[in-house]
């Protein structure tokens, strides 16, 4: 039945539906025949596959068809070998304070709210945001139940993790690449352009792709140094290039020092490992000459990139944005109730965006929309605060990505109303979500009527978009209304070509949210800038003492066995080494994806502490002249 519902609700998702059910049934009949699947394929659709700014979805997302058809499989599954061995006790009771404190602030931040479910209208300052995050923590112990239940009969899965995100390393990093092709050149270190690849989340902010690089490059130097098969090791190490490049121009610092950090406690503990558990005490040169070359070769574009302007202007803005964020923790705290209770279970899971805008001592207020129907017309509503409820409005963009090609003529179309003073401006841009390129004004219009009228213009795309197939920059519909107090309501937005076929989907709103994204510029307003004030404002001194908990079990795990399984242990103890540094300066358990792919980590290490697998055996390359006595 799971199965059956996850298939229908996927026909109701509104980017490619059919195809979406045929992959999910694939991949279904593929995990029930190789359950390695879902070990090697969820690093890679967790990191990869983020189609908000394309399908206008966010609340559900395809890792989350993903996992309920892991599920299903699962359920769906004769059990073989006898019962599953009993959960360890030690473990479930490390994870029992923090999933208290979830449920507690869930309730906390939903109590008295009134939750219309729309999955394709989503507001972060919503209590249903709570909803959004709770959902990443129970996919986290999805994963983990799924990763004992395959390590309980024998699988291999842990290692076919890891390839899983070697693989999502070299996909991210080859959409990034793709991404300063198009709109700067690959070497060019001056201007202002941050990457997003394929890290749609990032629309309100956040270095979303900076900790997955975190988790991912320590991960590849294990695997380049530790995996069995000579393949393997070669592609981890040849991954390391462009990883490190995406790493680079990301201009993320909080990412640059945490890749660093969890790349020299990998390098430390594989060596370390080696010198405690082999006579030769040295890797075998075949290993080292890959990761060798790719540190040579990272270190080189670093040393390009140093005197890049934007560079050299983010190393030098440090020491102010250091106590920026300092700031930023300290308002945070500011912003609680003050009151035992608030102290001990926090405001409620999600509720930061939404007390940040009631209570910043900014004045800071948001763009809201929302869509409303009249008389069975449904249509768009955006309004500005006014000067008296706000000192400064953040600017909300609402886009569409368009099928528009470069140098051809266009009847822009679109209804729209005010009963305030006004002006909505459209435009048509080459655009990530986080910036903007060339692109041309469609049109700009001021002082609307109380009554709906219908307005067209016609623009050119002369110079933009141009390109072919891939190496062709997405072209995006965007409009916003810059007017303090305004209050703009619109509908039957169209895009129509020479042939007179409409490029524009769901123009008219009556799928609410469907196809359209949004684009925050006060990103300081979603996250707090630190996992544990962040945690602590959410769900108090519980979430926090269960956050910490989360970790110690794997961590200890992975120590325990770094001389028996080298490979696991480091590539558990190096990536989530990186992980906890970039939790310094970013909230990453705000992006249930991201929740779900450091919890799989911990997982690699605590499915396994009981169970050999044919990856862990020692490897007769990397252990040759050892002693038979040495313990493997």
């Amino acid at each position: 039945m799971l199965l059956i519902a996850t298939l229908g609700a996927a026909t109701q998702y509104p980017l490619h539906p059919l195809f979406l059910v045929a992959a999910l049934a694939l991949y279904g009949g593929g995990q029930h025949q190789l359950p390695v699947a879902f070990p090697f394929l969820a690093p890679i659709v967790l990191a990869c596959v983020n189609l908000y700014a394309w399908s206008g979805w966010h609340f559900i997302e395809i890792p989350d068809f993903f996992i309920c058809t892991s599920i299903a499989v699962e359920l769906l599954r004769v059990e073989g070998g006898g019962p599953l061995p009993a959960r360890g006790k030690g473990v479930w009771a490390c994870l029992a304070p923090l999933y208290v404190s979830l449920a507690i602030s869930t309730v906390v931040a939903l109590h008295g709210a009134c939750i219309p479910f729309q999955t394709n209208h989503f507001d972060y300052t919503a209590p249903i945001n709570a909803l959004r995050v709770l959902k990443g923590w129970v996919w986290a112990l999805v994963a983990l139940e799924l990763l004992r239940r395959f390590a309980a009969r024998g699988r291999d899965g842990w290692h076919w993790f890891l390839r899983g995100v070697v693989l999502a390393l070299w996909i991210v990093s080859l959409v990034a690449l793709r991404e300063r092709w198009l709109f700067f050149g690959l070497f060019e270190f001056d201007k202002h352009f941050r990457v997003v690849s394929t890290f749609s989340s990032m629309h309100v902010g956040g270095s979303h792709i900076g900790v997955f690089l975190a988790l991912a490059i320590p991960t590849a130097v294990a695997t380049a140094l530790l995996d069995p098969s000579r393949r393997v090791r070669i592609a981890a190490g040849v991954a390391l290039l462009p990883g490190a490049y995406t790493l680079l121009v990301t201009y993320t610092r909080g990412a640059w020092i945490a890749t660093g950090v969890g790349v020299a406690a990998t390098l430390v503990m594989a060596a370390w490992q080696r010198w405690q558990h082999s006579t030769s005490r040295l890797l075998p040169w075949r290993r080292l000459s890959l990761p060798a070359f790719a540190l040579l070769a990272c270190a080189f574009l670093v040393a390009t990139a140093w005197h890049g302007r934007f560079f050299q202007a983010r190393l030098r803005t440090t020491p102010s944005d250091l106590a920026k964020r300092l700031d930023i923790f300290s308002e945070t705290l500011a912003m609680m109730d003050d009151t035992v209770w608030s102290h001990l279970l926090g405001m409620g899971l999600g509720s930061y965006p939404r007390i940040y805008y009631e209570r910043n001592q900014d004045g800071y207020r948001p763009v809201t929309r929302e869509f409303l129907t009249e008389e069975g017309n449904t249509f768009l509503r955006s309004r500005a605060p006014s000067l008296a409820e706000a000192n400064r409005a953040d600017k909300l963009t609402f886009g569409q990505r368009v099928a528009v090609e470069p140098n051809q003529m266009y009847r822009f179309r679109v209804r729209a109303r005010s009963s305030t003073p006004s002006l909505i401006i459209f435009e048509v841009q080459e655009r990530t979500v986080l910036h903007s390129w060339q692109g041309v004004v469609v049109a700009q219009i001021r002082d609307l009527g109380p009554n709906w009228e219908a307005h067209e213009f016609e623009f050119s795309t002369a110079g933009i978009g141009e390109g072919a197939g891939p190496f062709r920059p997405d072209l995006v519909l965007h409009f916003y209304n810059p007017i303090m107090g305004s209050v703009v309501d619109l509908d039957d937005i169209e895009i129509i070509d020479e042939q007179g076929d409409p490029l524009v989907r769901n123009g008219d709103f009556s799928s609410n949210q469907d196809f359209w994204y949004v684009q925050e510029q006060n990103h300081v307003a979603f996250q707090a800038k630190n996992a544990l004030v962040g945690t602590y404002f959410e769900q108090g001194v519980l979430g926090v003492v269960g956050l910490i908990l989360l970790f110690l079990p794997a961590l200890r795990t992975a120590r325990v066995t770094l001389g028996s399984a080298p490979l696991r242990s480091i590539s558990v103890l190096g990536p989530v080494s990186g992980f906890l540094a970039i939790c310094l300066s970013e909230n990453p358990f705000t992006v249930p994806r991201l929740t779900v792919l450091v919890v799989m980590y911990l997982g690699v290490a605590l499915a396994w502490r009981h169970h050999g697998s044919p990856a862990s055996r020692p490897d007769p390359e990397l252990h040759r002249g050892d002693s038979p006595a040495m313990p493997r």
